[in-house]
C-alpha cells in the first residue's frame, strides 16, 4: 500500500522521465510501472551491485544505473 501511495504522485501521461533513487529490491519500481510509466521512461539509481543485477533481471526495460545518488552529476552524466 505504501509503495502504491508513493507512486501515485507520478503522472505517466506527462511523458517525462521518472527518476527513482535507491530502488533496492524494486517494490516501488513495480508500483511506478503499474501506475503506467513506460519502463524506458524510468531511471533507477542504485548503489548496490547486487540490487542492480536483481533489478536488471526483474525489470529489463528499466534504465537501472549503478551509482551514487549523493553524486547525481557523476552518476547520471549525460543520461
Amino acid at each position: 500500500i505504501t509503495a502504491r501511495k508513493m507512486a501515485s504522485v507520478v503522472n505517466p501521461m506527462s511523458g517525462l522521465p521518472v527518476l527513482e533513487v535507491g530502488p533496492g529490491t524494486g517494490v516501488i519500481t513495480r508500483a511506478i510501472l503499474a501506475q503506467g510509466v513506460k519502463p524506458e521512461n524510468l531511471y533507477a539509481v542504485e548503489y548496490s551491485p547486487d540490487f542492480v543485477r536483481h533489478l536488471r533481471q526483474l525489470y529489463p526495460g528499466v534504465n537501472v544505473i549503478e551509482g551514487d545518488a549523493f553524486n547525481l552529476d557523476a552518476t547520471l552524466g549525460n543520461k
